[in-house]
């Protein structure tokens, strides 16, 4: 049990609030995530309607939780970690899965995909983890389904360790925010609990920090919706030269909806997406100064602008 109460010492150390909901749920909650009849658990003798079925996914119960809260004023984080059943070829599957929301309100002008993307990332440091990355090429066979639907279909993208899927992370699908009546935005991560504590226990390479501070700068790009961000990654890596020690995508958006980077009423071409990233500058020897890292900047601007993308 040490990785769990690890994961939870952490998000409610990191703000979050933790709750604990029904393992079961009803016919009408999961014709409202269009669950397949396949993957769907009946209970043979249920104590109501509303408890008929094992769940298939914490999201529905928090979502739960959030209209029964909706008129709280400050954002909410919550996070769960408890048991999700699925069919396997020798019967119910039960494992732990871990999922936290972030609920900003709009009237803040904030962001829960920003909270949210920091939180993960935070996370991910506090088990050893430092190679986690987003990757939102996501097949189309792949997002029709319906876990996948519970994301914003412009933001959402797959979890990562190396080459190894470990969950989602994303803002909730409009329409879920609708039907629970909830105010704001809500971003999601989801992972199960297994993967996790895997990857916590697995060895880890040390790197020797360094006694110099970090210099942390901002760039925002418009690329095409073909172009995944792992490439984006690979031409800002290999241009940003020997002092660029990360880089942490932040915001993401795709589609023809409006921008939300900027008041303005700006929209983004169907064809574009916009990615946000922080680049960290770091020497292990000396103090970088903001004219060398203005010049690193400049060239991983003139490489952006020769793969035919635009810098904001």
């Amino acid at each position: 049990m040490y990785w769990p109460e690890r994961v939870r010492d952490f998000l409610v150390g990191a703000g979050c609030t933790e709750v604990q909901t029904y393992s079961f749920t009803s016919k009408k909650m999961l014709d409202l995530f269009k669950v397949l009849p396949e993957e769907i658990i009946e209970i043979e003798n249920p104590v109501s309607d509303e408890y008929q079925f094992l769940r298939p996914s914490l999201v529905p119960n928090l979502l739960e939780v959030l209209r029964r809260n909706k008129d709280i004023r400050e954002d909410v984080r919550l996070f769960e970690i408890g048991s999700v059943f699925v069919k396997g070829k020798e019967g119910v599957i039960e494992f732990d899965g871990l999922v936290v929301f972030v609920n900003v309100k709009q009237d803040k002008g904030q962001d829960s995909f920003l909270a949210l993307k920091g939180i993960s990332d935070s996370l991910f440091d506090s088990l050893g983890v430092t190679d986690d990355w987003v990757d939102d090429a996501i097949p189309l066979e792949k997002a029709k389904q319906w876990r996948y639907q519970l994301f914003h279909p412009f933001r959402r993208a797959e979890v990562k360790v190396g080459d190894t899927f470990v969950g989602l992370i994303g803002e909730l699908n409009p329409r879920f925010s609708k039907a629970f009546s909830v105010k704001g935005r809500v971003s999601i991560f989801m992972a199960p609990m297994e993967t996790l504590t895997r990857l916590a226990t697995e060895e880890h390479e040390f790197q020797e920090f360094s006694r110099f501070p970090a210099v942390t700068r901002d760039i925002a790009l418009l690329v095409p919706q073909e172009v995944r961000i792992e490439e984006v990654t690979n031409v800002i890596e290999q241009s940003g030269g020997e002092f660029l020690i990360d880089i942490d995508l932040f915001d993401i958006y795709e589609g023809p909806l409006r921008s939300r980077d900027s008041e303005a009423s700006e929209h983004l071409d169907a064809e574009q997406k916009s990615l946000a990233f922080h680049l960290i500058f770091q020497s292990k020897d000396r103090t970088l100064t903001d004219t060398e890292v203005e010049r690193f900047m400049m060239v991983i601007k003139k490489e952006v602008k020769d793969q035919k993308w635009e810098v904001r």
